[in-house]
């Protein structure tokens, strides 16, 4: 029988199959876990917060982390963005917008190339991007959001015009009964005399609805078979005006955009003038 007893049995000299021989000597490392077959080698992380945080990476092996913090480093460790001081660090602030993105100029932002864009607001808008200090590709974006945002309103207010416009013909239809044919042709007449081309008169039927235009230019074409004859006195002055003074007249007050203005919201002085001005045209010109 073998002897246990001693500095052999204390070494464990006398078995030295025991895996646990010498466990207990000083500066003898504990035994390392390893991975089992097929399992990652994340399971050797103890702690659980470091163990998820590092699963979520999706790193494949210790080098792809190493790899990762790398990057990092040389990321972080190039040319750093001062931030400016305040708001009077003029200087500060050009190399804090130029290391943002911001272009060198307002052109830059090519805002001029966006679909629908106007030109003059293109340039406008670039520049208070220059001024704030955007990046080109966040000025773009949000350039082209406006734009999407101003077509839509547009189209809003189109559709909102069209309602409106049927709604108040409907009810010219209604109060005009069996007279709405010849005074839509007196209206028709009356917007010719004035000159007024489509786009001016959906200008004109936007601001003073569809009603109030069809009236005062029915009311305009129903005065030409009241014209006096040629040479009408001009409001009590001494000399007379020819229909072809009249047309000049008529054609010059058309072009002053606060007369017409003034004349579409049923001002008595411009009407009376019109009114005098086209008699004196249909007399005999």
């Amino acid at each position: 029988m073998a002897d246990t007893t001693g500095s052999a049995a204390l070494l464990g000299a006398g078995n030295p199959g025991d895996p646990n021989a010498g466990a207990g000597q000083p500066g003898a490392s504990a035994p390392q876990p390893k991975p089992a077959p097929g399992g990652s080698w994340l399971d050797g992380i103890e702690d659980p917060d470091v163990k998820t945080w590092a699963t979520k990476k999706e790193w494949k092996s210790p080098a792809d982390a190493l790899l990762s913090h790398r990057e990092l480093e040389k990321r972080f460790s190039g040319e750093k963005v001062v931030v400016p001081k305040g708001e009077d660090d003029a200087i500060g602030w050009e190399a804090y917008f130029k290391a943002g993105g911001r272009p060198d100029t307002p052109e830059g932002y090519e805002l001029d190339k966006l679909e629908g864009i106007d030109p003059e607001n293109a340039k406008a808008v670039a520049a208070k991007f220059h001024e704030l200090g955007l990046p080109a590709m966040s000025g773009k974006k949000l350039a082209g959001w406006l734009e999407e945002q101003r077509a839509q309103r547009a189209a809003r207010e189109d559709e909102d015009f069209r309602q409106r416009s049927a709604a108040e013909l409907a009810d010219v239809r209604r109060e005009w009964g069996g007279a709405y044919k010849a005074k839509e042709e007196a209206a028709r007449r009356g917007a010719m005399l004035m000159g007024f081309d489509a786009p001016t008169l959906e200008r004109i039927e936007r601001v003073v609805g569809t009603k109030t235009m069809m009236e005062r230019f029915a009311e305009l074409g129903q005065k030409i078979g009241e014209a006096p004859a040629r040479g009408v006195q001009q409001g009590g002055a001494s000399a007379y005006m020819t229909p072809a003074d009249a047309d000049a007249k008529m054609n010059e007050l058309q072009t002053d955009a606060a007369w017409v203005k003034r004349f579409t919201d049923g001002g008595a002085k411009e009407r009376a003038e019109f009114d005098r001005l086209l008699k004196i045209s249909v007399s005999g010109g």
